[in-house]
């Protein structure tokens, strides 16, 4: 049985989404990211906007550390195949749960590896081994700032690696997307059975006309 801790971490990413659509949030981030090493500024929506994205990615990033150091791993998430066998989309309920009335094509992964498809929880360990949670929120807040100031984060702070951050957040959100759909699935498969065991009448009774 799970801890409170493993609970509400998978909940975070239930809440994650509830709030962001999957390609979206996906573009977003790379937009932020591309922001914060140019001279540009976002222009998108309201400056509350790129904090109200970073905030919810953080919070996303205490629930994967949360789930890591754990060892929390749902059986329902991990696919087992052959090793170096390619994903295949057909078997869309791997990837996509109709939420938000996207298409199939909008919530396929395109960052992580095959393996990390298959395993998400091998994505999310790659992100919490490249930072310790707390160097990974200063950095998240340091985005936000570059995002919404034309100077680039890189005449400030060269040492930083944008390419390997944006890949591992990239792979996080998608990680946990696979996990949120896998799981989701698999609730409403079990409600889907409830109901279909209510509705049928015992063995041996009748049903009343």
């Amino acid at each position: 049985m799970e801890d409170k801790a493993t609970f509400y971490a998978y909940l975070t990413i239930h809440d994650f989404f509830d709030c962001f659509v999957f390609d979206a949030v996906i573009r977003d981030t790379n937009t932020i990211i591309r922001l914060c090493a140019g001279n540009k500024i976002w222009k998108k929506e309201q400056p509350g906007d790129v904090v109200f994205h970073m905030e919810k990615l953080a919070e996303l990033c205490s629930a994967a550390f949360v789930i890591h150091d754990g060892f929390s791993q749902r059986e329902e998430v991990i696919i087992n195949a052959p090793p170096g066998e390619p994903p295949d989309i057909y078997k869309t309920k791997w990837y996509f749960d109709g939420a938000f009335s996207t298409s199939l094509w909008d919530n396929i992964p395109r960052n992580l590896s095959a393996g990390q498809y298959y395993n998400p929880y091998k994505a999310i360990k790659k992100f919490c081994n490249y930072m310790p949670e707390a160097q990974w929120k200063k950095t998240l807040e340091t985005l936000v700032m570059y995002a919404l100031y034309s100077d680039s984060v890189l005449d400030i702070s060269p040492h930083y690696n944008l390419f390997t951050m944006r890949l591992r957040l990239l792979q996080l959100i998608e990680a946990c997307h696979l996990i949120n759909v896998r799981t989701t699935n698999k609730e409403k498969k079990e409600d889907l059975q409830k109901t279909k065991n209510q509705k049928t009448p015992a063995k041996g009774k009748k049903i009343k006309k």
